[in-house]
């Protein structure tokens, strides 16, 4: 499903919630692809328009119209390129930036039958809620699926940055230990588990304190503070105002709602 940045990472923060509370322990893959905006043929999304999400008529004509018979160049300094037919893309920031979710909205059902995944844009995730035994034999096959969507990728011209996915397991510090995390990673070799990640610009611990973020957020709020001290004299009230707002307020309220179920996990955590 297409949801903003908040509302995934609230609603993957749920779902983790809620799996401690089962006792079970949560996986979760943070996918990267390569220039995906710029990749999306069109001949395949004007197929996906038409089959999948049933457009017909004079819709699907618009559509095709606007995709057809597009060029572009590129300027450097005072050089430029010759036009060429653009038959990919849709780029980023554009009108059709949003058809890349109808593009690739269909990679993550390819994931195993317990997986579910969230879509953002280019950024996927996929997460395995599971009992903590066995984890072998529900990480093969979760593994095995990550083939399957490579597969896919390659087949509508996109590819995985295999070097960038990640890896994290959640739940409890005390689960967490119980985990042989050398074995896993002898049997796993094509996946790099990680302490901490980075998703949608929030910085996420396998055990969910946000430390790592809260010390980011404190260390970038300080420092704009501290450049705007030194102009403070210089410039009127509202002008800091604005600024304040711009540089630091706007970086606490991102997504800092993530931070109201905190307390609560904390406190599963030593029961």
């Amino acid at each position: 499903m297409q949801l903003a940045t908040e509302t995934a990472l609230l609603s993957l923060a749920s779902e983790i919630y809620s799996a401690v509370g089962r006792s079970e322990i949560t996986f979760l893959t943070l996918y990267d692809v390569y220039a995906t905006f710029y990749m999306v043929d069109h001949d395949i999304l004007l197929e996906r328009l038409e089959t999948s999400n049933g457009l017909r008529g004079l819709p699907i004509s618009w559509f095709r119209s606007y995709l057809s018979g597009r060029s572009q160049m590129i300027i450097t300094s005072n050089s430029r390129t010759q036009w060429v037919h653009a038959r990919l893309g849709v780029y980023q920031g554009s009108v059709l930036g949003p058809l890349y979710a109808l593009y690739s909205g269909q990679s993550y059902l390819f994931l195993t039958s317990g997986a579910a995944g969230h879509l953002f844009a280019d950024d996927v995730q996929a997460f395995l809620m599971v009992p903590h035994l066995p984890i072998y034999f529900w990480l093969l096959e979760f593994s095995l699926s990550l083939i399957v969507i490579h597969s896919w990728m390659s087949s509508h011209l996109l590819n995985l940055n295999a070097s960038k996915i990640q890896f994290i397991w959640f739940d409890t510090p005390q689960q967490l230990q119980e985990l042989d995390f050398a074995f896993l990673s002898e049997q796993f070799q094509l996946i790099s588990f990680s302490s901490s990640v980075r998703d949608l610009g929030v910085t996420t611990d396998s055990s969910l304190t946000f430390a790592g973020y809260i010390s980011n957020l404190t260390c970038s709020s300080y420092f704009h503070f501290r450049r705007l001290r030194l102009i403070c004299r210089s410039v009127s009230s509202s002008i800091i105002d604005t600024s304040i707002h711009a540089f630091i307020c706007s970086r606490i309220d991102y997504c800092n709602s993530l931070l109201i179920g905190f307390l609560r996990f904390v406190s599963l955590q030593f029961r």
